[in-house]
């Protein structure tokens, strides 16, 4: 089975969000969990820088040329909008389950913003992978192009045809 850009952004995105999870839950003062809490927290991180990466190239391969502006201009709108809500919202939501005696465990010692923003994250991911197009797909900006019934082959036949003349060979010195 051929390497796809879902099964891409299912990994990284799903390892990512489980990474962050996992890091939360992981809360006893030994060293041993909290070497866990940090690598998997960092692993997490990383996960997602990936999927960015991969997000955004495949935006830029696969976007026609005329949407790409408004495409990349959405993504920095969606990020810096996490951005804010996540340090006005999140940052609260943290300090009420760090201070929580009570509830769910996965809700207290600072996890309830990362436990309540796990499902949707997995949703996203898989809405993700459903309209990801697989990597045979050819992208718009590598299509043939084809301009007053002259394709782009035709065009490069007839550069081939004049690399003979003597305008092209005197070029070439």
């Amino acid at each position: 089975m051929a390497w796809s850009f879902p099964c891409s952004v299912g990994l990284l995105g799903g390892g990512a969000t489980v990474g962050y999870a996992l890091a939360m839950l992981l809360r006893q003062p030994t060293a041993l969990v909290e070497a866990a809490h940090l690598l998997t927290f960092l692993l997490g991180g990383l996960l997602g820088g990936a999927l960015e990466i991969l997000l955004i190239s495949l935006a830029s391969t696969y976007a026609p040329a005329a949407a790409q502006g408004r495409l990349f201009a959405g993504i920095s709108l969606v990020k810096l909008g996490g951005s804010i809500s996540g340090n006005l919202v999140g940052a609260a939501q943290f300090q009420a389950s760090l201070d929580a005696t009570d509830g769910p465990y996965v809700l207290r010692g600072g996890a309830k913003p990362l436990t309540i923003l796990t499902l949707p994250s997995l949703l996203i991911i898989v809405v993700l992978i459903s309209v990801l197009p697989a990597r045979s797909a050819t992208p718009s900006r590598l299509a043939p192009v084809v301009l007053d019934g002259i394709s782009e082959a035709d065009s490069c036949e007839s550069l081939d045809a004049d690399s003979g003349s003597e305008r092209a060979k005197r070029h070439d010195r």
